[in-house]
């Protein structure tokens, strides 16, 4: 990094309050634009839309033979493409910078946690509109309850 050291300076001009200095420095370095992906968000699809740009896009008949085959499948695939883009909104993913360690694998932790604390929740209404308050002790309740823990020892070892 000295190599692209631009500045290294004593600030006297800045209240420090402390008994070191305040020290500026710059580098030349050019960072990069964080990478973000597009998805489609496919909860947000139209689907009498979807439906309807397909079904006007879709090719009419199949000629004959391989070249037929080729042509009328790139058709119908043109065709599925538009009426998904036309109907369905994307989402953009940006990636976590703000925990170097955090990765594909934590994320996925994270994901199957909070997808385990659905179930758990959903379990509890379901044997509380059953059988009314009082079950935490039924066999589905602790199964869902192990489940969800044992998600979250998971995550926890993760990061």
């Amino acid at each position: 990094m000295t190599d692209r050291l631009l500045l290294c300076q004593r600030r006297d001009d800045l209240e420090h309050d402390s008994a070191h200095w305040p020290i500026e420095t710059a580098f030349n370095v050019q960072l990069g634009e964080a990478s973000t992906q597009e998805r489609y968000a496919w909860h947000t699809t139209n689907k009498e839309k979807l439906i309807r740009t397909l079904t006007n896009g879709l090719p009419q008949a199949m000629q004959p033979g391989i070249d037929g085959l080729e042509a009328y499948t790139n058709q119908f695939t043109r065709a599925l493409h538009t009426a998904i883009t036309l109907s369905t909104k994307k989402a953009t993913i940006k990636p976590n910078y703000s925990n170097a360690d955090f990765d594909e694998q934590c994320s996925e932790a994270i994901k199957e946690t909070r997808k385990a604390k659905r179930i758990l929740i959903g379990v509890r209404k379901s044997v509380r509109d059953q059988y009314g308050p009082g079950h935490d002790n039924h066999p589905d309740i602790v199964a869902a309850k192990e489940h969800f823990t044992n998600h979250q020892k998971r995550q926890e070892t993760l990061g």
